[in-house]
C-alpha cells in the first residue's frame, strides 16, 4: 500500500515540475516537451487510478491517514499491536470470551513493552498509554501495553521500532498461558508446556477511532501464529468447549469460555447458537 501511495506522489511532483517548466518556458522546446508529458502523465495517471479504484476504495482509510501524517502530523492516532494464536481442532478454530470487551474473539492480546523502551515511547514519540481496563481487573495487568495513542506524523518512526523488536516483548506465549491457563480454564497445565508454534501472518488496518471526543485514527497490528497441539492437548480443548456449552445460553449472551468455529461461522460474523464474534476473528482464517 506505501508503495502504491509513493507512486501517486511521484506522479504528482512529475506533474508540478511539468507545469512549472510548460509555464516558465512556454515559447521554447522545453515548454512544448513539459506541456506534452504533461497531457501524457495525466492519461497515465488516470489509467493508474481506474485501474486501481477498487483497491484505493477499499483502503481509502489508508491513504487518509498518509495525508495525515504529511499534512497534521500533529492529529493522534491510536496504535493496538497484538498477537493472536490459530488453534484448530477437527477443522474449528479455537475462540474464547474476552472479558474486557465481551466479545468471542481468538486467543491472544497485546505485546507488551519493557523498560528500555520507556525513553522512546515517552520522549521521542511523545506517547501514552491507552488505561481502559475493566474495574473487575487489576489495572497493573494491562500496564506497559502496546496500546499507545501519540502524533499521527510519528508512526513511522513507531514501525520502524516495533519491527526491530528491540525493547520490546517479541515471543506471543505469554498471551497463550494468561488466557488459557491463568484463568483455570485449563487446569491440567503441564500438559501445555513448551507449546510449539510458527508465524502465520501478519495484518495491519486502519480504522477509525474517537480519542477524548475528537475524530481520529486507529492502526490494528496483529501477528497470526498457527499452534500445533498434540492429540492429547486437542482432547483437553475439547472437554472445555463442551463444559461451556452445557448450560443453557440465550442468543446474544457471552459466557465465559471456550468455543470452537467453524470458517462458515467466521464468515458470517456469529455462533450458530447467535453468538457474535469479534471484528478480529475473520483474520485468523
Amino acid at each position: 500500500m506505501i508503495g502504491t501511495f509513493t507512486i501517486y506522489l511521484i506522479y504528482l511532483l512529475l506533474l508540478i515540475i511539468s507545469v512549472y517548466l510548460g509555464v516558465v518556458y512556454r515559447t521554447m522546446v522545453v515548454g512544448e516537451i513539459s506541456i506534452g508529458f504533461l497531457c501524457s502523465s495525466i492519461a497515465s495517471l488516470f489509467l493508474i487510478l481506474c485501474r486501481d479504484m477498487e483497491n484505493i476504495y477499499k483502503n481509502r482509510l489508508s491513504y487518509i491517514v498518509y495525508f495525515n501524517m504529511i499534512f497534521f502530523p500533529k492529529r493522534k492516532i491510536r496504535v493496538s499491536m497484538a498477537a493472536l494464536f490459530r488453534v484448530i481442532v477437527e477443522d474449528k478454530y479455537l475462540l474464547i470470551t474476552n472479558i474486557k470487551h465481551r466479545v468471542i474473539a481468538p486467543v491472544g492480546g497485546v505485546y507488551k513493552f519493557f523498560k528500555p523502551a520507556k525513553v522512546f515511547i515517552q520522549d521521542e514519540l511523545k506517547a501514552e498509554e491507552e488505561r481502559i481496563a475493566p474495574t473487575f481487573v487489576d489495572p497493573k495487568k494491562y500496564e506497559n501495553d502496546l496500546r499507545l495513542i501519540f502524533p499521527i506524523g510519528k508512526l513511522l518512526k513507531f514501525l520502524q521500532w516495533f519491527d526491530s523488536g528491540k525493547g520490546r516483548e517479541y515471543s506471543p506465549i505469554r498471551e497463550f498461558y494468561e488466557e488459557l491457563i491463568d484463568t483455570g480454564l485449563i487446569a491440567n497445565s503441564s500438559i501445555f508446556y513448551n507449546i510449539k508454534f510458527s508465524k502465520y501472518n501478519t495484518i495491519r488496518v486502519f480504522t477509525k477511532y474517537d480519542i477524548a471526543g475528537g475524530y481520529h485514527y486507529s492502526l490494528h497490528h496483529y501477528d497470526i501464529f498457527d499452534v500445533y497441539l498434540t492429540d492429547e492437548q486437542k482432547n483437553i480443548i475439547k472437554q472445555v468447549v463442551e463444559s461451556t456449552l452445557k448450560t443453557p445460553i440465550k442468543p446474544f449472551e457471552i459466557p465465559d469460555g471456550l468455543f470452537l468455529a467453524t470458517k462458515n461461522e467466521i464468515e458470517s460474523g456469529q455462533l450458530s447458537i447467535g453468538q457474535k464474534l469479534g471484528n478480529n476473528v475473520r483474520f485468523i482464517l
